[in-house]
């Protein structure tokens, strides 16, 4: 590990803690260490294991290789008709984090339309995660419980697309799956699809401008390389730079609580699937608000009714809890398939979101001065 990696952990740790001068401060020494930047192509970076192996972004990363350590999110992530499993999905709520072309949430900008949902949203949301009829693993990726066959992009031609009605326990429960860490050619070739060697980022650049700029703002430091940091992030999402300000929505405020709504979302679009997204809540205090709430899936048969006949736009507070109340929804189980699908109601102890449990032998070896955490 570098000076950089040590620096990017330690702004991390600092953060965590609210040491908000260690992170400042050790955020900006990579910054100005010149040696790591954002790669141009953000959704390559993450779904390219040969892009991300030579991207001057990743700080840190956990290799992994074939016949010594592999993981399996090809196919733990994987759509059904490629061989994967989608035991692990993205949520409703994530969607509904990304803001519009217009750099707005989707609950501020008139322009957004609930019967188009996809359309004009932060390029992130599509480099992050597969939504319906839009292209991925050379399929239209279609979860329409209607749609027996698909098209395959490369050929045109139509090939069967495993049943997609809500009983079917292989089907994505929300209607997306994940193109982050996914081996693309791998998974359209079916070659060792159960297995990946897929580098996993441990630090990445990206996250260094954001820690330092959320440093700044909790700090009440507040400057232009605070808008900086932010904006390299967010135009870099647009494929181009900071300065290019036509072509992105770029932040000029500078108020400290419009500045922190601005950070919670770039953290859950830039981060997602990263693996730090519970801790953020944690630090924010917010985990119980934003953990407890059931979690939400897609209409399976599309948007016709929620955002055609009713026009319903969800609304979300400034911790970004998206809040459903008043539209039509039912457990994913159910015969409907205009509705949003309920797929998980939460019920087990918040407290549990705070705290790890102990390992018993941990607490055998305190002989009785370590004691369990509360709720396991």
């Amino acid at each position: 590990p570098s000076a950089n990696a040590a620096n990017a952990l330690r702004a991390r740790i600092a953060l965590f803690n609210s040491e908000f001068n260690i992170a400042e401060q050790a955020s900006l020494a990579v910054i100005t260490n010149g040696t790591h930047s954002l790669d141009p192509d953000f959704e390559s970076m993450l779904t390219d294991a040969a892009s991300l192996s030579l991207s001057d972004e990743i700080i840190m990363d956990l290799s992994y290789l074939f016949g010594t350590r592999t993981h399996q999110l090809n196919v733990l992530q994987g759509i059904i008709i490629s061989g994967g499993y989608t035991d692990i999905v993205p949520t409703q709520q994530l969607v509904d984090t990304y803001e519009t072309v217009n750099g707005l949430p989707i609950d501020e900008d008139p322009a957004y339309d609930p019967a188009n949902p996809y359309a004009n949203r932060d390029p992130r949301l599509k480099a992050t995660l597969a939504v319906p009829q839009e292209p991925w693993l050379d399929l239209i990726f279609e979860t329409h419980s209607d749609s027996a066959q698909t098209t395959r992009v490369s050929t045109g031609e139509r090939v069967n697309n495993p049943s997609q009605t809500l009983e079917n326990p292989t089907v994505t429960r929300t209607g997306y799956v994940w193109k982050k860490f996914v081996e693309q050619q791998k998974m359209i070739d079916n070659e060792q699809t159960a297995e990946s060697e897929f580098p996993m980022p441990l630090l990445r650049y990206a996250e260094v401008l954001l820690t330092y700029a959320e440093a700044k703002i909790e700090n009440g430091t507040i400057d232009q390389t605070t808008l900086d940091a932010i904006n390299d992030v967010r135009s870099r999402a647009y494929g181009t730079v900071r300065t290019d300000v036509g072509n992105y929505p770029a932040i000029t405020s500078l108020d400290a609580g419009e500045l922190r709504k601005v950070i919670k979302r770039e953290r859950a679009a830039e981060l997602a699937n990263e693996g730090l997204r519970l801790i953020d809540l944690k630090r924010w205090g917010i985990v119980e608000k934003m953990m407890t709430q059931r979690v939400m899936g897609s209409p399976a048969n599309g948007w016709s009714e929620i955002g055609g006949n009713l026009g319903f736009v969800p609304s979300i507070d400034d911790d970004g809890f998206i809040d459903y109340s008043g539209a039509p929804m039912q457990p994913w189980s159910g015969t409907g398939n205009l509705e949003y699908r309920i797929v998980h109601e939460r019920n087990s102890d918040p407290n549990k979101y705070l705290f790890w449990p102990i390992p018993q032998r941990e607490i055998d070896a305190g002989g009785g001065v370590v004691t369990q955490n509360p709720g396991y």
